[in-house]
């Protein structure tokens, strides 16, 4: 019998889509068409500029010309840029442009080869001092209207790339923002519908070091419209019942050392940390011609009952698997 299958077709094509249904599945989902256009940067962006909301005097720009004149305008009162693709990249991060250590203004060679292929449009930046990085991840119905709603930290190199998040409902450094990341949420949740789409949605958020004060939001950095790395860490909870702090965590192989099977797994990590996590990617692969290989990233989920003493688990995981 045929099962609904709610989900963002982000990177589906319509082959993919008819796949799924041969084989038993009966796919609910928004047009393709809407999918991309809520998933590009320039929907978030002109999103953002309406509201005033999204980083201060970042612009977006189409040609050689126009990304000269941004950097030119932006020269005087930032010292860094961050430029970011119409799509993608939080994976391995941004370029970002130091304009303190050049006595002239000239685009890198990574940016002008994104124009020259006529991957445009691309956003500038003025760099900001992030404190804590947030995501807020929303349930579109169909109607418009906003099932659950979930605020947690992500985590993300100084380049932007995520490799994981925190889920506290009690998170002292996200609970000031709270008011303002609801209304934004139900600014996104508007746009997302008036395009027609629904399902799986986030938006990011960062609080940064203020110019003259003190932390503040900067909500609606980008939106993500399909499912995001928290559903993950979100149906975990659910399943094992999970109400304390929950870490999720990507790795990569160059930097930690991935036994290979799982009991050597557990004689590096100790009874005190295996019983407190779980291991959710294979050790290793195998590829077609049967050669075990690891994977590039790794992920794990583990959980405490207070920050402090996850914080303390995350240290001593890293510890003990790094090179």
């Amino acid at each position: 019998s045929r099962s609904p299958v709610r989900a963002a077709p982000w990177g589906w094509n319509h082959s993919s889509l008819q796949r799924l249904a041969d084989n038993g599945a009966e796919c609910i989902h928004p047009d393709l068409i809407s999918v991309r256009t809520c998933n590009s940067r320039l929907f978030s962006y002109t999103l953002a500029h309406h509201h005033n909301l999204g980083v201060p005097d970042g612009k977006v720009c189409r040609s050689t010309p126009e990304v000269l004149e941004a950097l030119r305008r932006l020269y005087h009162n930032h010292s860094r840029l961050v430029v970011k693709p119409e799509f993608g990249n939080t994976g391995i991060g941004f370029s970002i442009i130091d304009l303190s250590s050049h006595d002239e203004i000239a685009i890198p060679q990574a940016v002008q080869n994104r124009i020259d292929s006529g991957d445009t449009p691309l956003f500038i930046e003025p760099w900001r001092e992030r404190i804590i990085d947030l995501s807020t991840r929303i349930e579109l119905h169909p109607d418009g209207t906003i099932g659950r709603m979930n605020h947690y930290q992500t985590l993300a190199s100084s380049a932007g790339a995520f490799y994981g998040l925190i889920m506290d409902q009690d998170n002292a450094s996200i609970r000031p923002w709270i008011p303002a990341l609801q209304r934004t949420a139900h600014i996104v949740a508007g746009a997302l519908h008036t395009e027609g789409y629904f399902g799986p949605a986030s938006f990011d958020s960062m609080v940064v070091a203020g110019h003259h004060t003190g932390p503040e939001l900067i909500p609606l950095i980008e939106i993500n419209a399909r499912q995001s790395m928290s559903a993950v860490a979100l149906s975990i909870c659910d399943r094992l019942t999970l109400n304390t702090p929950v870490l999720l965590r990507t790795i990569s192989s160059r930097r930690f050392k991935v036994p290979a099977t799982y009991a050597d797994l557990q004689r590096i990590l100790g009874k005190d940390l295996w019983n407190k996590m779980i291991w959710l990617t294979p050790l290793s692969v195998r590829d077609p011609h049967g050669t075990a290989r690891i994977p590039f990233r790794s992920m794990f989920l583990m959980w405490s009952t207070t920050p402090d003493d996850l914080q303390h688990q995350h240290r001593e995981m890293i510890e003990r698997i790094k090179r």
